[in-house]
């Protein structure tokens, strides 16, 4: 991912309530996962990559581990 595609991607996500807190569909959520876990990326590329951060990538990563995919969900 390119870094106009990284700053498209971070443009224009705040909630319904008006935050700045970004939500990620699960789509994303599972394509950070899957890079952590089946293609052995370190976290740290990811969340440059992925432009989540640390902490959220290994709250993921635990819930993909304890319910798998579905775990990701909302």
């Amino acid at each position: 991912m390119n870094e106009q595609e990284t700053v498209k991607k971070k443009q224009g996500r705040r909630s319904r309530t008006g935050s700045d807190r970004t939500r990620y569909t699960y789509e994303e959520k599972l394509r950070a996962v899957k890079l952590l876990a089946e293609e052995g990326f370190k976290i740290d590329l990811v969340s440059e990559e992925t432009g989540v951060c640390v902490s959220t990538l290994y709250v993921w990563q635990r819930q993909y581990r304890k319910n798998g995919e579905q775990g990701l969900r909302g």
